[in-house]
């Protein structure tokens, strides 16, 4: 009983020399020890995680068993969630740095496909409303007066953008 309760405390179990107890406290001390260093090192992920660290892992040389699993399997996890994290970031930044034909190709499954999808549809209206607003130029540099951006093709503020150029355009049309 006093050994589980040390152990449930976190302190290193009394040892008796030279008996079976002794071989079970040491056992059961460096079962101790590796819970503390898993312990530790999932803290250490949770912290740096909280911090907006992502590209920490858990040190797993110190853990041994299946406590080094989990903390290896939480590793995996970071990687996995963090690949499709990082390619949505890089799309766009691309797309910040003025690039809106970048599409993510990749074909990540649930959440991460739904912000791909999204990514890509904002990319695509973009690049739509830059094609509009070229052959507005190309038309108006033909002296093609009366051409309009297709404002019902896009929805919400595109589709003011697009139809607040129309009207400007009908302005200068009239004078």
């Amino acid at each position: 009983a006093l050994q589980a309760e040390c152990l449930l405390e976190g302190r290193s179990l009394p040892s008796c020399p030279h008996d079976e107890f002794s071989l079970v406290s040491d056992v059961l001390n460096r079962m101790a020890q590796n819970l503390d260093a898993m312990a530790e090192q999932v803290g250490l992920l949770s912290q740096a995680s909280g911090q907006g660290n992502l590209r920490l892992r858990g040190e797993t040389k110190q853990i041994v068993g299946q406590l080094r699993e989990v903390v290896f399997d939480i590793n995996n996890i970071l990687d996995q969630a963090l690949g499709p994290v990082n390619s949505q970031a890089t799309a766009l930044q691309q797309m910040a740095d003025g690039d809106l034909t970048v599409r993510i190709v990749e074909e990540p499954a649930g959440d991460h496909a739904r912000i791909r999808n999204a990514i890509n549809q904002v990319s695509s209206i973009a690049s739509s409303a830059i094609d509009e607003f070229r052959l507005l130029i190309i038309a108006f540099e033909a002296g093609e007066y009366e051409r309009r951006a297709k404002a019902s093709k896009f929805k919400g503020s595109w589709n003011s953008v697009m139809s607040g150029v129309n009207s400007v355009l009908d302005e200068l049309h009239r004078t």
